[in-house]
């Protein structure tokens, strides 16, 4: 007797496979997809996107890549896109559910569709948004949400805000940190200090230059740090992205020599990097996720992070937590960590436990899940 099994099409919007190293999110989901690929080789999946995906990724069989339309911000075009098509293509490769992770969804299908809201710091600063974000906030998104079979958050904390302004349950899904993230023996260590800081300590930023993650105010904490402390310890910034603004400040500030500026640091670079920092600082406004600080947590390197995260609200001794707006509080949690090497000892063990929870093959299984069961 010959058994044949259904096979499933799901559509994912694939932009996030084509943005830069340093987004964590992006490097999140590029790893739970290869997960699902490789877990559900019967089945078939369509990555479409608006331009080639970039050369480097290693793609299975399954897995069709579907080049459609030109990059482009304009209005029109975008209402066209998701007006006729989106519905097309879906239509065409019978495609049964739609994935994506930019905020928007189809009214113009009846195919279910599934909203990964990564992140919604737009909705708890929006006066460090574009002015076209306020009119998404107040009168798209509320129709999205809606209009979407599931919606999907990576942190309760979001979950919990996506509840309390659009009274909607999302479905949440603990995300996975990238195995690369490994703690380094102390010659390998030594090896990236002395290419990327000429052999000095540093502390570590990684992240995106918007003004929501509060670049100016951790600058001005190391050079609080720097005057009391008297050290040739470095900042360093692995940024994802250029602002001449801020390029034009650094370049004017006093410490100028005691910081290095990388852009665009390559994904396969960032884990040395990251392990083997002294410290990964984090001062943002808003940081829903956390995902480069648990990056850090899974390096054994200690962390100070804002207390507008998630992770505090979930363990607030796994990192030394502080006042975003003080930089006089950052700068003394910077000062705390230089002076006492067995409280670093403490953090990293605490935060070793605590980032076991997170794990990208459980997070597959939860998105397969939610995609599969809930596709209404």
């Amino acid at each position: 007797m010959r058994i044949f099994v259904l096979m499933k099409v799901i559509a994912i919007n694939a932009a996030f496979l084509n943005k830069s190293g340093q987004n964590a999110t992006d490097r999140f989901l590029y790893a739970v997809w290869q997960d699902i690929f490789a877990a559900n080789s019967n089945d078939r999946f369509l990555l479409i996107y608006d331009k080639p995906l970039k050369e480097d990724l290693t793609l299975p069989q399954n897995v069709t890549v579907i080049i459609a339309g030109p990059v482009n911000k304009n209005k029109l075009l975008t209402y066209c896109w998701y007006r006729y098509s989106l519905p097309r293509i879906l239509k065409k490769h019978n495609a049964e559910v739609y994935f994506t992770a930019n905020g928007i969804v189809s009214m113009y299908t009846n195919l279910p569709q599934h909203l990964l809201m990564a992140d919604i710091g737009f909705l708890q600063h929006p006066e460090h948004y574009p002015e076209k974000s306020h009119l998404y906030n107040t009168k798209l998104l509320p129709i999205y949400l809606k209009k979407a079979s599931s919606v999907i958050s990576l942190s309760a904390y979001e979950k919990d805000i996506l509840q309390q302004q659009f009274n909607t349950n999302s479905t949440l899904i603990t995300p996975g940190i990238n195995s690369q993230f490994i703690p380094l023996p102390y010659n390998e260590k030594k090896l990236v200090k002395e290419t990327y800081t000429e052999g000095h300590e540093y502390f570590l930023y990684t992240g995106s230059m918007h003004a929501r993650n509060n670049l100016m105010h951790l600058l001005k904490a190391f050079s609080k740090f720097k005057k009391r402390q008297q050290s040739n310890w470095k900042l360093v910034m692995a940024v994802e992205n250029d602002d001449i603004k801020f390029a034009g400040k650094l370049s004017s500030y006093k410490h100028k020599d005691d910081v290095v500026l990388l852009q665009n640091v390559d994904a396969s670079t960032l884990p040395d990097l990251t392990a083997a920092a002294y410290a990964v600082i984090a001062p943002a406004l808003y940081e829903g996720v956390g995902i480069n600080i648990l990056q850090a947590m899974q390096c054994n390197v200690p962390v100070i992070a804002s207390k507008n995260t998630n992770l505090y609200a979930q363990s607030p001794d796994i990192a030394l937590f502080t006042d975003a707006d003080n930089i006089d509080n950052i700068a003394q949690q910077m000062m705390l960590l230089y002076k006492d090497e067995n409280l670093c000892k403490k953090l990293v063990q605490k935060a070793a436990d605590f980032v076991q929870q997170y794990n990208n093959t459980q997070a597959a299984k939860q998105l397969w899940q939610t995609i599969v069961h809930q596709k209404a």
